[in-house]
């Protein structure tokens, strides 16, 4: 860590999206999410789908979702153009460093597929078995089903797609939590494309392979959660109450 957590966070400048998942009425409270640790839960988190394997405490998802969202709005700001896409993850990783993560993390190499044709979907089945094990492919298919089936006019949908991708450049990221003898880990893929094909559902993208190319980058990180508990209260001020109108639960 750069400098104390508390004062880095403090002077980060944050950049929300002009599309959110739910609209806030001033002083209506924001309806529950399901509480329940025994169960898989998947998240909407700006521009990514976060992922909890079960047993993840309640607190600790709402910290993940909290500090994912707010390295997300600290490098947006920054490098809001999506030709510095690479640039933007070099900020999302240095806030998540700076608020207690330890991160391992690899560059962006481009991903490759047998046969003729690109399809997303399975890009990202293939990467997470062969990144974090063929054990997290499961819910990640479940994740993936569960948002294929709503509509293309769905408010969640197209929030979604307006904050992740322009007419021909993209990126997202895809996070799997587990948390074991109360250590939180996070695996997560953060996927770049450049394509002169129109993009209409990016993460179910598809169109031959010359006329698109897609890069990956992995990271592992686990949370030292005496340091984010320091700062826990300052990421949430930062925040405000506007951040609920970027996290939304999937139903899975």
């Amino acid at each position: 860590m750069q400098e104390d957590p508390k004062s880095y966070v403090a002077g980060l400048q944050l950049a929300f999206p002009e599309n959110a998942y739910k609209s806030v009425m001033r002083g209506v409270p924001a309806a529950p999410e399901s509480s329940n640790e025994n169960e898989d839960k998947a998240y909407l988190d700006n521009k990514s789908i976060v992922s909890f394997v079960a047993g993840v405490s309640p607190e600790n998802r709402q910290d993940i979702l909290d500090s994912t969202l707010l390295a997300q709005l600290a490098a947006g700001h920054l490098y809001p153009n999506p030709q510095d896409l690479k640039q933007w993850y070099e900020k999302y990783t240095e806030v998540l460093r700076n608020i207690g993560w330890t991160i391992q993390e690899n560059d962006f190499s481009e991903v490759t597929t047998s046969g003729s044709l690109f399809e997303m979907k399975n890009a990202i089945l293939s990467l997470v078995s062969a990144a974090f094990g063929a054990n997290y492919v499961a819910i990640v298919t479940k994740v993936l089903d569960a948002l294929k089936s709503l509509s293309d006019t769905n408010s969640k949908i197209v929030a979604f797609e307006k904050n992740t991708h322009s007419a021909g450049k993209g990126t997202f990221q895809l996070a799997l939590v587990e948390e074991v003898n109360d250590s939180v880990a996070l695996h997560m893929a953060g996927f770049i494309l450049s394509t002169t094909s129109e993009v209409k559902r990016i993460l179910f993208f598809s169109s031959k392979k010359e006329t698109a190319t897609v890069s990956s980058s992995t990271m592992a990180s686990t949370l030292n959660k005496e340091t984010y508990a320091k700062v826990r209260n300052t990421v949430k001020q930062k925040l405000g109450d506007k951040a609920q109108q970027y996290i939304a639960e999937i139903t899975i």
